[in-house]
C-alpha cells in the first residue's frame, strides 16, 4: 500500500516535469533555433544535391567532347568516314548543347539571387 501513494507521485512529478519541458520547448527563442537549425539542414541537402548534378552533368559534358573529338580524330586517319557537312553539322550542335547546358547549370543550380 505503500508503493501506491509513492507511484500517483512520481506520476505526478513526470507530468510536471512533461509540463515544464513542453513549456520551455515552445518559448520564442527556442522556436527561433529550431527554425533556423531547419532552415541550414535545409541548406545543407539542397547544397549536396546540386553538388552531386554539377559533378554528373560536369562528366556528362566532358564524355561528350571526348566522344566529339573522338570522332575528328578517326574521320582525320580514315577509321571512320564522314560527310565533311556531317562533321560540321555534328561539331556545331555539339557546340550549342554544351554551351545551352552550361548556361541551364548556370543559372539553375547555381542562382544569383535567394528564392
Amino acid at each position: 500500500m505503500v508503493e501506491g501513494p509513492q507511484t500517483e507521485g512520481n506520476a505526478a512529478q513526470d507530468r510536471q516535469a512533461a509540463l515544464s519541458a513542453a513549456e520551455l520547448a515552445t518559448q520564442p527563442e527556442d522556436l527561433e533555433r529550431s527554425d533556423k537549425d531547419e532552415e541550414l539542414r535545409y541548406r545543407q541537402a539542397t547544397r549536396k544535391h546540386r553538388d552531386n548534378y554539377a559533378k554528373w552533368l560536369l562528366g556528362l559534358l566532358v564524355g561528350q567532347v571526348v566522344v566529339t573529338n573522338a570522332v575528328f580524330v578517326l574521320d582525320g586517319f580514315h577509321v571512320m568516314y564522314f560527310d565533311p557537312v556531317t562533321l560540321r553539322i555534328f561539331v556545331g550542335a555539339t557546340i550549342g548543347e554544351i554551351v545551352a547546358l552550361v548556361m541551364i547549370i548556370v543559372r539553375h543550380l547555381f542562382p544569383l539571387r535567394k528564392d
